[in-house]
Protein backbone atom coordinates (compact mmCIF):
# COMPACT_ATOMS: atom_id res chain seq x y z
CA UNK A 1 0.00 0.00 0.00
CA UNK A 2 1.11 3.63 -1.15
CA UNK A 3 2.04 5.83 1.79
CA UNK A 4 0.01 9.12 1.89
CA UNK A 5 1.22 12.36 1.93
CA UNK A 6 0.64 14.29 5.60
CA UNK A 7 -1.47 17.56 5.27
CA UNK A 8 -0.97 20.63 7.80
CA UNK A 9 -3.67 23.18 8.99
CA UNK A 10 -2.95 25.90 11.42
CA UNK A 11 -6.53 27.20 12.73
CA UNK A 12 -7.34 29.28 16.20
CA UNK A 13 -10.88 30.27 17.02
CA UNK A 14 -11.96 33.91 16.67
CA UNK A 15 -8.56 34.46 14.83
CA UNK A 16 -7.59 35.40 11.19
CA UNK A 17 -5.31 34.12 8.82
CA UNK A 18 -2.84 37.21 9.68
CA UNK A 19 -2.64 36.12 13.26
CA UNK A 20 -1.35 32.91 11.96
CA UNK A 21 0.76 33.94 9.62
CA UNK A 22 2.52 36.27 12.66
CA UNK A 23 2.47 32.91 14.72
CA UNK A 24 4.49 31.13 12.42
CA UNK A 25 7.08 34.12 12.06
CA UNK A 26 6.98 34.18 15.87
CA UNK A 27 7.69 30.24 16.26
CA UNK A 28 10.35 30.84 13.44
CA UNK A 29 12.08 33.53 16.14
CA UNK A 30 12.44 30.72 18.90
CA UNK A 31 13.28 28.00 17.11
CA UNK A 32 16.66 27.10 15.40
CA UNK A 33 16.29 25.64 12.24
CA UNK A 34 13.49 27.24 10.53
CA UNK A 35 13.35 30.51 8.87
CA UNK A 36 10.84 32.94 8.40
CA UNK A 37 9.82 35.27 5.16
CA UNK A 38 6.48 36.81 4.86
CA UNK A 39 4.95 36.40 1.71
CA UNK A 40 4.86 39.52 -1.04
CA UNK A 41 3.68 39.97 -4.44
CA UNK A 42 6.97 38.31 -5.64
CA UNK A 43 6.40 35.52 -3.32
CA UNK A 44 2.96 33.73 -2.49
CA UNK A 45 1.39 36.57 -1.50
CA UNK A 46 -1.20 37.05 -4.35
CA UNK A 47 -4.59 36.35 -5.13
CA UNK A 48 -6.80 34.13 -2.86
CA UNK A 49 -4.00 33.16 -1.12
CA UNK A 50 -3.52 36.74 0.18
CA UNK A 51 -2.39 35.30 3.59
CA UNK A 52 0.79 33.77 3.01
CA UNK A 53 4.57 32.63 4.39
CA UNK A 54 7.70 30.93 3.84
CA UNK A 55 9.38 28.94 5.69
CA UNK A 56 13.10 27.58 5.56
CA UNK A 57 13.84 24.23 7.38
CA UNK A 58 17.53 24.09 8.06
CA UNK A 59 16.88 20.81 10.12
CA UNK A 60 16.30 18.76 6.56
CA UNK A 61 18.69 17.21 4.53
CA UNK A 62 17.30 19.46 1.50
CA UNK A 63 16.94 23.16 3.19
CA UNK A 64 13.42 22.42 2.45
CA UNK A 65 10.95 25.79 2.09
CA UNK A 66 7.34 24.97 3.83
CA UNK A 67 4.98 27.32 1.65
CA UNK A 68 1.91 28.07 3.56
CA UNK A 69 -1.04 29.90 2.44
CA UNK A 70 -4.69 30.84 3.73
CA UNK A 71 -7.67 29.48 0.84
CA UNK A 72 -10.15 30.86 3.54
CA UNK A 73 -8.89 34.12 5.61
CA UNK A 74 -8.98 31.68 8.23
CA UNK A 75 -6.70 29.19 8.31
CA UNK A 76 -3.47 29.05 7.09
CA UNK A 77 -2.28 25.52 4.92
CA UNK A 78 0.94 24.21 4.42
CA UNK A 79 0.07 24.10 0.55
CA UNK A 80 3.72 22.90 -0.21
CA UNK A 81 7.57 21.77 0.41
CA UNK A 82 10.14 22.28 -2.25
CA UNK A 83 13.39 20.66 -1.48
CA UNK A 84 16.43 23.45 -2.37
CA UNK A 85 18.84 20.32 -2.54
CA UNK A 86 17.11 17.63 -4.63
CA UNK A 87 14.71 17.48 -7.43
CA UNK A 88 11.72 16.12 -5.28
CA UNK A 89 10.94 14.62 -2.08
CA UNK A 90 9.74 11.08 -1.38
CA UNK A 91 6.70 10.87 0.37
CA UNK A 92 8.71 9.44 3.37
CA UNK A 93 10.94 12.59 3.80
CA UNK A 94 7.91 15.03 3.39
CA UNK A 95 5.76 13.36 5.92
CA UNK A 96 9.05 13.87 8.01
CA UNK A 97 8.98 17.50 7.69
CA UNK A 98 5.63 18.01 8.16
CA UNK A 99 5.52 15.93 11.29
CA UNK A 100 8.64 17.53 12.37
CA UNK A 101 7.47 20.78 11.77
CA UNK A 102 3.54 19.97 13.47
CA UNK A 103 5.81 18.66 16.38
CA UNK A 104 7.98 21.53 17.03
CA UNK A 105 5.09 24.10 16.10
CA UNK A 106 2.67 21.99 18.89
CA UNK A 107 5.50 23.02 21.15
CA UNK A 108 5.21 26.04 20.72
CA UNK A 109 1.94 26.83 20.79
CA UNK A 110 1.06 25.59 24.16
CA UNK A 111 3.55 28.20 25.91
CA UNK A 112 2.55 30.49 23.05
CA UNK A 113 -1.02 30.46 22.61
CA UNK A 114 -2.53 27.52 23.85
CA UNK A 115 -5.62 27.73 21.74
CA UNK A 116 -3.85 27.53 18.51
CA UNK A 117 -4.32 24.45 17.09
CA UNK A 118 -2.29 22.19 14.28
CA UNK A 119 -4.05 19.71 12.40
CA UNK A 120 -2.57 16.58 11.06
CA UNK A 121 -4.07 14.62 8.51
CA UNK A 122 -3.14 11.54 6.08
CA UNK A 123 -4.03 13.19 2.35
CA UNK A 124 -7.12 10.46 2.70
CA UNK A 125 -8.80 11.92 5.44
CA UNK A 126 -8.15 10.44 8.42
CA UNK A 127 -6.89 12.99 11.31
CA UNK A 128 -3.82 12.68 13.08
CA UNK A 129 -3.15 13.91 16.73
CA UNK A 130 -0.24 16.90 15.81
Amino acid sequence: MRTPHRELTLRRTERQAPYLVQAVGAFCQMFSGYCFQRGNDNTVQDGPYAEACLVLDTLSSTNAVLTFASPDGVTLSLTSIVPARVPAHSVEVYNEIVERFATCFSKFCSAYDPDLHVELIDAQGAAQPG
